[in-house]
């Protein structure tokens, strides 16, 4: 069964060649793919959905260790975890001073917990 999904981002047409083998023991090997998308080919190895271009990245642009060409992860946090998204939050939520983006702080945030909670 040839496996054909191929994760483009554009309309581009990618042109897709497929081989596959077969174990000894007559399951069949992983498929595997190799396309173009413009100058980059992209290889798909039956596991990772494109594999990544002759500068490292996959087709959504990010390396094998999930960072893009700006540094940022997936979930758009730069490589080291403890900075700051392009909107300047942490993955907490909070900003460089400390707030939220409804403008509370964290002691805000708990003492309104508290407040909410406490018993007479």
């Amino acid at each position: 069964m040839a496996v054909g999904s191929v994760c483009l981002q554009s309309d581009d047409e990618a042109e897709v060649v497929t081989n596959s083998d077969v174990f000894s023991s007559g399951t069949e090997k992983p498929q595997q793919a190799e396309y173009s998308q413009g100058s980059n080919i992209y290889y798909y190895d039956g596991y990772d959905c494109c594999g990544y271009d002759q500068n490292g990245y996959d087709c959504d642009g990010y390396d094998m260790n999930g960072f893009n060409k700006r540094g940022f992860d997936r979930d758009g946090f730069y490589i080291d975890g403890c900075c700051f998204d392009g909107e300047g939050y942490d993955k907490n939520g909070f900003n460089e001073d400390g707030f939220n983006r409804e403008g509370e702080s964290l002691s805000d945030i708990l003492l309104k917990f508290f407040d909410l909670n406490v018993v007479d």
